[in-house]
């Protein structure tokens, strides 16, 4: 062996499962474009937790932390492409999807009870575990969450026709869709410049996630936790 050949400064984690188009550089940062671009979701908190805070409206102070954390789990992730920070970004996004089903859940049955959050944690580490045991499972898992979430939404806009506002909803899911399809194009190499260390798809996934939970964050602006009837409202002025 070559006493002399470098040692990249992550070497000592395991190598991430999940590779993605740009080449990983030995480096302090590996993925300088796909870290950097989380940015957008620390702007995203912060504005969150900058505009809405007042009674009722604790969901979007975890909503806006959320965002921040997803930011800081994710640029750590590519910082160092190791399957540790795999992990915590994909445990980062499902504490994302969990907390919409949650809210939504209560939001649909009228009702707040302490199981909710009971249940958020059991569901949250159920799939923190199977990401552990199996991280091919992140992706589907993922999804199946979101969807899981807009399934319960959807059966509420049927329910309360004309009473919620979806503007910010439908945008939030035309920027998940387009950024799900650069993102789809970017890790099966179809559209890749794997030197670009200044601008990839999988970045512009990110800036275009951190705007749709920017949009999430104003869409459930408009209801509010009533602590006296223990559930959701609709706020006259959101």
């Amino acid at each position: 062996m070559d006493s002399s050949a470098a040692q990249c400064p992550w070497d000592f984690l395991q190598p991430a499962t999940i590779h993605f188009c740009e080449r990983s550089l030995c480096a302090w940062v590996t993925q300088p474009a796909n870290a950097w671009s989380n940015i957008g979701f620390i702007l995203a908190g912060i504005l969150i937790l900058r505009n809405y805070k007042g009674n009722g409206l604790t969901h979007l102070t975890w909503f806006g932390w959320i965002s921040i954390l997803i930011g800081l789990c994710s640029g750590f992730f590519h910082s160092t492409s190791s399957l540790f920070g795999q992990t915590i970004d994909f445990g980062s996004m499902f504490l994302l999807s969990t907390f919409m089903m949650m809210v939504n859940t209560s939001r649909w049955l009228g009702i707040w009870s302490a199981r909710f959050l009971t249940g958020f944690l059991v569901f949250l580490a159920v799939s923190l575990t199977l990401l552990t045991l199996f991280p091919i499972t992140g992706i589907p898992l993922f999804g199946f969450q979101f969807l899981s979430a807009m399934a319960i939404e959807a059966k509420m806009a049927k329910q309360l026709k004309g009473q919620i506002r979806y503007t910010d909803l439908f945008a939030l899911l035309t920027m998940f869709a387009l950024s799900l399809g650069i993102w789809t194009l970017d890790i099966t190499h179809v559209v890749c410049a794997p030197d670009n260390h200044i601008l990839t798809g999988h970045s512009l996934w990110h800036l275009g996630n951190a705007t749709a939970i920017y949009l999430g964050g104003r869409f459930y602006s408009q209801f509010q936790f009533a602590a006296p009837l223990r559930r959701f409202v609709i706020r006259s002025t959101p």
